[in-house]
């Protein structure tokens, strides 16, 4: 063969060895198109993992479907624990000696309940705050070296008698407090009631989950997952007034509300 192509002029002989270079780039390019089909199925798999800006993360599973509720339960109870805060406030030309001030006149007041009779009031339902300072300033643009301080501290009472908060009143102003911060009515120990509130929601929760099931022609089939809180709502009366403070504390107390809210899923079938 190789003779044959040598006695052909040399035009043909050209012409022939273009077309075979032509042949070899086309059988070429369809067995690089074959290859690159046969490699898809690999890339498919890879389908699983999402780019989120940095390395492949795994998809999160599917969460869970079923019937979501809220569930309320709320009660009223009576309180049986009286919260008296009174605050002092000492003014002096500087921070340590209005320090010093206010934090004498909140042991004061803090002896003077303490020594009240028939109350039992001890260290642990008297407490004295910390002393927050501020600096004091002439003329309003508050420039240049302040001209004294102020210095505030509290005084936080807990009164077990309910009928004695007047009293503790009028000793707490007698014994030079400035202001009853506030005046609060609340639980000594609501974790029963809290309990209780809890077992409403609950029960609350359960029936409107198959209440909703029934209507769809179906059942509750169990409990996927359930989240609570819990609120306490006091009888709060805040910044008294020093004239109406004894009024205030004479007063019928009010109710404390403990609500409860339980956001159930359940599962539905």
């Amino acid at each position: 063969m190789f003779a044959l192509f040598r006695r052909l002029p040399w035009i043909y002989q050209i012409g022939l060895i273009v077309v075979l270079v032509a042949a070899l780039i086309v059988l070429g390019f369809l067995a690089l198109q074959q290859f690159q089909a046969g490699a898809a199925p690999e890339e498919e798999e890879l389908a699983a993992t999402v780019d989120v800006g940095g390395l492949p993360q795994f998809l999160p599973p599917e969460q869970p479907q079923g019937v979501h509720v809220i569930g309320v339960g709320e009660l009223v109870r009576t309180p049986d624990l009286a919260i008296v805060v009174f605050s002092v406030e000492a003014n002096a030309a500087s921070a340590a000696a209005a320090g010093a001030d206010a934090a004498e006149a909140a042991s004061g007041v803090a002896e003077a309940v303490r020594d009240l009779d028939d109350i039992g009031l001890d260290d642990h339902d008297v407490q004295i705050g910390g002393v927050a300072l501020a600096p004091t300033y002439q003329g309003r643009e508050r420039a240049g070296a302040p001209t004294g301080y102020t210095a505030t501290t509290s005084i936080r009472i807990r009164v077990a008698k309910l009928d004695r908060a007047a009293d503790v009143v009028d000793a707490g102003f007698a014994a030079g407090a400035d202001a009853l911060h506030s005046l609060t009515y609340t639980l000594a120990d609501d974790g029963a009631h809290t309990e209780d509130a809890l077992r409403l929601a609950t029960i609350d929760a359960a029936k409107k989950a198959r209440a909703i099931a029934e209507a769809l022609q179906g059942r509750v089939a169990g409990l996927i997952n359930i989240q609570e809180e819990v609120d306490v709502h006091p009888a709060i009366a805040k910044k008294v007034d020093p004239a109406q403070a004894k009024l205030a504390a004479a007063a019928p107390p009010g109710q404390v509300m403990i609500r409860a809210v339980v956001r159930a899923n359940f599962a539905f079938e």
